[in-house]
């Protein structure tokens, strides 16, 4: 496995040629070892990236760490013969391991949540591989279908009884089960995710931005290109829509193959003042190819070139100054992590995104590494960037780094902030029984 990156900051590091750079005070540097239990110290030296109130509420000893039960993966009989299917469903597979270290002990039954451990994503992976292996004769008669879309239909069609039963053993838990869920809509996948408890996944609820930004709400809807319709399927041909009544869901980051001790740089050679290198795979994306790709201005490079991917793509990261992060068939891309890995800071070229860590995290705060664009104005995403100058800039691209650092699942931090958010999310529901009791 690839090392796990923890966060020291001090003049005893010894940071990569490259990676040492002051910012309000701290020496950021990234260490390639393994430190146990450093949340509170990474907030603490990393405060600018977190909301005070959710880190008062986590200091308190009673609040955080809460108790959590991990149930045995071997003994699951959801969770038999996983294996890792691509870094994809990584996460399914590294939960109950991660979270384990950092869990209070609880007496049997008496955990504040209990984690249900399953592989359903490696599942589904095998059965579409499987089918799309089947010659055309034998693919009709073993599904009635020729097509990838037949091979979906087969296997959501397979998977049911599973999930079904699956579902049946975590209402016994009651409102203590927690799920991580990889599948590119996490709950909108089957009907049998509906009720659970609490879910650990990539999607979260499309009204974020527009409860938290100005300029996303409903009045300042447009049709940019794509229709004012949303849709709840992974098509990429409208706007996500994912509903916001699983407030107690924590929201993750999708790994990344890159890695901030190797692949960060700083400002220097940063020629390129925003890049998009990604697949047609949705409408805003057709937008963003036709507005930007083959643009004639020297600091703008979008492609949909399939060759630019491995040193190339990290190349090109790292000489631009913003990685443009539109929606693809969901919301959620790998390009956010690997722009912040290379020092890019991401620009969410979206109307249904939804942060990692949204109680941790103060994503909608002046100065946070991130930009949010409505995706009516991708016409004019050189003049909106353009605007920052260079030192305001600089000073934001320096955060990218602990922020990647505390983003990435490779990282201890990152299974004790889904420890943070259960706590935050366990005081919500105790103050609603309070406020509900008087």
């Amino acid at each position: 496995p690839a090392p796990l990156v923890a966060w020291r900051t001090g003049a005893g590091t010894r940071p990569a040629a490259g990676m040492r750079r002051v910012l309000h005070g701290v020496v950021l540097s990234a260490v390639a070892s393994r430190v146990a239990g450093n949340l509170l110290q990474f907030i603490t030296h990393y405060a600018f990236l977190f909301n005070d109130s959710a880190v008062e509420l986590i200091r308190d000893a009673d609040v955080y760490p809460p108790s959590l039960e991990v149930r045995d993966m071997r003994l699951s009989r959801f969770a038999r013969n996983c294996r890792v299917e691509g870094r994809f469903h990584q996460f399914e597979i590294d939960v109950p391991s991660g979270l384990t270290k950092f869990v209070k002990p609880a007496a049997n039954g008496s955990a504040d949540f209990v984690l249900v451990p399953h592989c359903f994503g490696n599942l589904i992976t095998r059965m579409n591989l499987a089918c799309l292996a089947l010659s055309g004769a034998a693919l009709l008669q073993s599904t009635g279908l020729y097509n990838h879309g037949g091979c979906s239909k087969f296997v959501r069609t397979s998977i049911d009884p599973y999930f079904r039963a699956w579902a049946g053993e975590l209402r016994g838990l009651g409102p203590r089960a927690v799920v991580a869920l990889t599948l590119e809509v996490a709950r909108m996948a089957s009907a049998h995710f509906q009720e659970i408890p609490h879910v650990l996944s990539y999607t979260g609820p499309t009204d974020w931005l527009a409860r938290n930004v100005d300029g996303f709400g409903d009045r300042d809807r447009a049709d940019f290109g794509c229709g004012l319709q949303r849709a709840t399927s992974a098509s990429g041909s409208r706007s996500f829509y994912y509903p916001s009544r699983w407030e107690f869901d924590v929201m993750v980051t999708p790994p990344s193959p890159y890695d901030s001790m190797r692949d960060w740089r700083p400002a220097d050679g940063r020629e390129l003042l925003f890049s998009f290198i990604g697949s047609n795979t949705s409408c805003l994306r057709s937008r963003i190819l036709k507005s930007w790709g083959g643009s004639e201005l020297p600091d703008v490079y979008v492609t949909e070139e399939r060759h630019a991917e491995g040193q190339a793509y990290s190349s090109v990261l790292q000489r631009s100054r913003y990685c443009l992060v539109p929606d693809g068939h969901v919301p959620w891309s790998f390009r956010f992590l690997d722009s912040l890995h290379h020092g890019c800071i991401p620009v969410i070229v979206s109307e249904s995104w939804h942060p990692p860590f949204h109680r941790l995290l103060q994503w909608a705060a002046e100065g946070f590494p991130i930009i949010f664009l409505h995706p009516a104005r991708i016409d004019d995403i050189h003049k909106v960037l353009s605007l920052k100058n260079f030192e305001e800039w600089e000073l934001t691209q320096q955060k990218t780094m602990p922020l990647a650092g505390f983003l990435d699942p490779r990282s201890d931090v990152f299974y004790e902030a889904q420890l943070a958010e259960l706590a935050l999310v366990r005081q919500l529901k105790e103050g609603r029984r309070r406020s509900g009791a008087s």
